[in-house]
């Protein structure tokens, strides 16, 4: 489960900080509001090929985290990639776009 995101000089988005509550959260908002940034962040987080494109104009640099509480059943997986965690404890995971 994603617990927060933050966003730093990503799209249009100069500096957001979202948490998400257990269950179900959604994004709505108008045209432009910034939900497509919040989709491409995540996307980003996860692994998506950089697109320096993303970098806010103006901006050398954009910056991403994200903080995930990982379910038990993934500890292995991130144990075999190197990654200890005790169970309960956070992931975090960030991506810095440089120009």
């Amino acid at each position: 489960m994603v617990k927060s995101l933050i966003l730093e000089n990503f799209i249009l988005i100069e500096n957001a900080r979202i948490s998400f509550d257990p269950g179900v959260n959604v994004l709505t908002g108008e045209t432009g509001s910034g939900k497509t940034a919040l989709i491409a962040a995540l996307a980003l987080i996860s692994g998506a090929r950089a697109d320096y494109s993303k970098i806010r104009k103006g901006c050398a640099r954009a910056f991403v985290e994200a903080t995930f509480e990982p379910p038990p059943s993934i500890l292995p997986l991130l144990e075999e990639a190197g990654i200890s965690l005790e169970p309960g404890e956070d992931l975090t995971i960030q991506r810095e776009l440089l120009i």
